[in-house]
């Protein structure tokens, strides 16, 4: 303001000069509320991120969430801030932290139906009220829980995934009106507790699937050992402790190489050149055999289940002597039948003796066929390891084929054959692959009817070769191809003719299959009844072993 002094006025240039100074002072006191209130947002940021940090580097999050609303409590200067979490089956919020002092919170939970919070919740926006008395919505019921006398309430939603996890609410501004810009940092604050109610909810889920997963994998009767994507071991449970005689805890976070140091399980958890899943029989420190499982377990590393099979182990030798000892002591009777059967055939005999002769020497050759069977297949069955040298192919078939020709020929059959344009060499037994190939063929010739075609065919790749061996024979009835290698299984086509039946022990597909497993191959068979059967068999190009061992350290 300017005064005019008694016989003087204020000329223009004074006026000028006046306003001036009026605009320099405005726009100082301009700059003052903006650094003031730059000031004030960089304070706020800083808090923000604070709260941020606390909430998001902790699993505590009963204390996060304490230490959250009190640092936004003191940011909006309001008298209280809290925050309520939904329960599990989203009927009701549940207080879980407040922020302020002489609070009387304890236990505090409003259904969703009900007041600001809930309307909140329902709706998924954030509400400001600035007079409760106002709003139909406002409860005064809570004041008396909580120990407020509410005037003005602002309330966000704690959003993660289009999903409400709850709500946050301050209550009483110190000057009665919240703004936008208050909104704005209630809804930051509530994004950081979103985030931190996430995390501690699936860190609480994992934890509880690890425990419960721990539990069951300590317990189990199975022996099993899990490592990490490194080969370090994670876990060793109870069972593989005792049978490899290692002390779990003292194993954990080592190489498995280095505990099982010279095992074939070390290398199977540590060989990033093999192939998963794989199996294999491994016998431990205390002589048990266990047949071990390897599989990839995704972000995790790998896990070993074995299962102890050294009493089927024992009970399979038990009943394999059995077999073999019951066959030599049938061999010896048989044998006197068969001399005195021969011995009579030269004796004057009337037509019935001669048949009832004739009856009795089939009968005693097919019991010796069997036991030759038998004894040649708990042979086989007995011997795991297999003693690998080059087998040609084409060799294995024409030499099945020449043995079985006169057989063949006097069905009047017709065999077709392509040899392989190259020469195909195989790792394995020639004896025990030229059984597979003889038994093949024979099944072939006696059961495909008189002036038949059998077809052999070879296929390769890099991996494998498979032979294929196909009738035109009667086939086989889909109930009984699951069956076709069991050990003495007979299907109906061997026996319908009761007056001429099918030659045959009901060994020699159990036999091939046992022969083609120990090479490391596979042996199936597809038919149809009416339409002839296919039998294949294929072998890895490469020695497989079947098994191998753990020595005794």
């Amino acid at each position: 303001m300017l005064y005019n002094k008694p016989g003087r006025q204020i000329n223009e240039q004074e006026m000028e000069l006046a306003q001036a100074i009026i605009n320099i002072g405005a726009v100082g006191f301009q700059d003052a509320i903006h650094f003031e209130t730059a000031e004030a947002r960089a304070g706020q940021l800083q808090v923000l991120g604070e709260i941020g940090r606390e909430m998001t580097s902790t699993l505590d999050l009963e204390a996060a969430l304490e230490n959250a609303m009190l640092h936004t409590q003191r940011l909006l200067q309001v008298e209280a801030c809290v925050l309520f979490l939904l329960d599990e089956m989203g009927e009701k919020l549940v207080l879980k932290a407040s922020g302020g002092r002489h609070l009387r919170i304890r236990d505090v939970a409003i259904r969703i139906e009900e007041g600001i919070a809930g309307w909140v919740t329902r709706n998924q926006r954030p509400l400001i009220v600035n007079d409760v008395r106002a709003n139909p919505l406002y409860q005064s019921a809570i004041d008396g829980q909580t120990g407020l006398l509410t005037t003005s309430v602002l309330c966000v939603p704690m959003e993660r995934r289009d999903e409400v996890l709850g709500v946050i609410e301050a209550i009483n501004h110190p000057r009665g009106t919240f703004t936008e810009a208050d909104q704005q940092v209630l809804s930051s604050v509530a994004s950081w507790a979103a985030i931190a109610v996430d995390n501690a909810t699936l860190f609480q889920r994992v934890a509880e699937e690890r425990s419960r997963l721990e539990a069951t994998l300590v317990e189990t009767v199975d022996s099993v050992v899990l490592t990490d994507t490194l080969g370090r071991i994670i876990l060793i449970n109870q069972a593989a402790g005792q049978v490899f005689r290692i002390n779990p805890d003292r194993a954990a976070g080592r190489l498995a190489s280095e505990v099982f140091a010279d095992h074939a399980l070390g290398d199977m958890l540590m060989d990033q050149e093999i192939s998963l899943p794989t199996s294999q029989e491994i016998t431990t420190p205390t002589e048990r055999i266990l047949y071990a499982t390897i599989s990839e377990v995704t972000d995790v590393g790998r896990v070993a289940v074995m299962q102890d099979i050294t009493a089927l182990k024992q009970i399979d030798r038990m009943r394999s002597q059995l077999l073999g000892t019951a066959a030599h002591d049938l061999k010896n009777p048989l044998n006197a039948i068969r001399l005195g059967a021969d011995l009579l055939y030269d004796a004057p005999l009337n037509e019935q003796q001669r048949r009832a002769l004739s009856m009795m020497q089939r009968a005693t050759e097919s019991m010796t066929n069997l036991i030759t069977a038998l004894l040649e297949t708990i042979r086989v069955e007995s011997t795991a390891n297999v003693i690998y040298e080059p087998c040609q192919v084409n060799d294995l078939i024409r030499r099945a084929i020449e043995d079985l020709r006169p057989l063949a020929e006097a069905k009047k059959h017709k065999i077709v054959y392509k040899a392989p344009d190259e020469s195909l060499l195989l790792m394995g037994d020639p004896s025990r692959l030229n059984s597979v190939m003889s038994n093949l063929l024979s099944n072939a010739i006696k059961f495909t009817k008189p002036a038949g075609q059998i077809t052999i065919s070879v296929e390769w790749d890099d991996e494998q070769a498979t032979i294929r061996v196909k009738d035109n024979g009667p086939g086989i009835p889909e109930d009984e191809i699951p069956r076709v290698f069991e050990h003495l299984f007979r299907g109906r086509i061997n026996v319908e003719d009761p007056d001429n039946p099918i030659e045959g022990t009901g060994l020699g597909l159990a036999l091939a299959k046992t022969v083609i497993e120990q090479h490391g191959g596979h042996i199936w068979v597809e038919s149809e009844e009416g339409k002839g059967s296919t039998f294949f068999f294929s072998l890895p190009r490469e020695p497989t072993p079947k098994t191998g061992s753990l020595r005794k350290e």
